[in-house]
């Protein structure tokens, strides 16, 4: 979604699984198509692009994948098809998936990152309340720089993904920066919902360890106060593979709030617990509170907060809807202490 509004005046066709700010995830206009795969099923792996872009490979989606090299496997078949590969140099999966791709030949690797010796390299990233103001050394030398809207690191290195797919497609470098720029972001991927009472409400999608610490952490720098974190986890097979590094991941906030397992898909099988995500946030130094739904959590979240606090809600299912609990008006029952 960012690369479609880097090469806007290009007028791209593009079709998104997560929707921008202000907008639909899907445009029909010309014949260049912008799209934004899926690996969770595997059927990446039978796009052929132009171009392939490759943010990172982690152990994600453990109901099909048997762990970081069986996704390494399916994205690097996924890049083998494309003429040229736009891949981040800071990720460890991602390096794998170069790696066998240079093997492979006859694709054109180009690299993003922090790392030394990537193509386009990442120089500085000055964060603030609304995004950060990025600046990279670009393929010839030059230095460039834009502004990223949504808060975090993630949001930098996928500016710097869609930057570096713009210019292997030949656009130019002032009219990229001036395109990222304008981008107004993704909702729920720390999206501001808004502000009551000194306390800030962001919403987050993150269901992933990795992708869990590194919202945290985007939250800390937000919060004047404390980082509150409603989660609610979303699927038996990722929580019972993935529960207890999830749990080690929410300590970093001051309080997490847990809701509910959720299956997004009908299964037979008895829902898992949240018992072992519980016992390693408390066993890494966090202060947890089980709720049985959003209602609850809605009323210890606002018992908690207070001015200068950052509440991050957080994962895929209905916890989307806590914002607008706790952002109801003055005469609804839910307070900031």
């Amino acid at each position: 979604m960012m690369l479609a509004d880097a090469v806007g005046h290009l007028l791209p066709s593009w079709v998104a699984g997560a929707t921008p700010v202000g907008s639909v995830n899907g445009h029909t206009d010309s014949s260049l198509l912008i799209a934004e795969g899926d690996e969770s099923d595997r059927s990446v792996a039978q796009y052929r692009p132009d171009v392939a872009v490759v943010l990172n490979a982690d152990d994600d989606h453990p109901e099909t994948f048997a762990g970081t090299g069986d996704v390494v496997g399916t994205l690097t078949d996924f890049a083998v098809g494309a003429k040229a590969l736009v891949v981040c140099a800071d990720d460890a999966g991602a390096r794998k998936v170069t790696s066998r791709v240079r093997s492979h030949g006859g694709v054109q690797v180009v690299t993003f990152g922090e790392t030394a010796g990537a193509d386009v390299r990442l120089l500085s990233a000055e964060p603030s309340q609304k995004g950060s103001a990025v600046t990279v050394l670009d393929l010839d030398g030059t230095r460039v720089s834009w502004t990223v809207r949504t808060p975090g690191r993630p949001a930098v290195l996928a500016s710097l993904a869609a930057y570096t797919a713009g210019r292997v497609l030949g656009e130019r470098p002032e009219s990229l920066a001036a395109g990222l720029s304008g981008f107004r972001g993704v909702r729920r991927r720390m999206q501001l919902v808004g502000e009551r009472r000194g306390v800030r409400v962001v919403d987050s999608f993150a269901h992933h360890p990795t992708a869990i610490a590194a919202d945290i952490t985007t939250a800390r720098e937000l919060a004047g106060g404390r980082v509150i974190v409603a989660f609610e986890p979303c699927g038996s097979t990722r929580v019972r593979v993935l529960g207890a590094r999830m749990g080690v991941a929410l300590a970093a906030a001051d309080e997490v709030v847990l809701l509910p397992v959720r299956d997004a898909v009908p299964s037979s099988a008895s829902l898992a617990s949240r018992g072992a995500m519980e016992e390693a946030a408390v066993g890494a130094g966090a202060r947890v509170r089980q709720v049985g739904g959003l209602a609850e959590a809605a009323d210890v979240v606002a018992a908690l907060a207070a001015p200068g606090d950052v509440v991050l809600t957080m994962g895929v299912g209905e916890v989307a809807g806590l914002g607008a609990l706790l952002l109801a008006p003055a005469d609804r029952p839910l307070t900031f202490v």
